[in-house]
């Protein structure tokens, strides 16, 4: 039975991608996907241990925003 006083957002799981499914959901390859990352393009995993996975509402946001870069890079190229 679900908490009626708690909203959806705080009762659903998060969902999380690994590199190859935002690979996928931004139609390009694994290592271009991880080097956007790597140069502050793209937003930053969660890492639990050894695993590297993107949440997807934070990617969902960043799409709403335009996929601006992350970060900005000092003397860039």
């Amino acid at each position: 039975m679900r908490n009626a006083s708690l909203p959806d957002a705080m009762t659903a799981p998060a969902k999380f991608l690994d590199a190859n499914g935002c690979a996928t959901r931004y139609l390009c390859s694994t290592a271009h996907w991880r080097r956007q990352v790597d140069a502050g393009k793209a937003p930053a995993p969660r890492r639990f241990g050894r695993l590297v996975r993107w949440l997807e509402s934070e990617l969902d946001e960043w799409d709403a925003a335009g996929n601006p870069p992350v970060r900005s890079t000092k003397g860039g190229r």
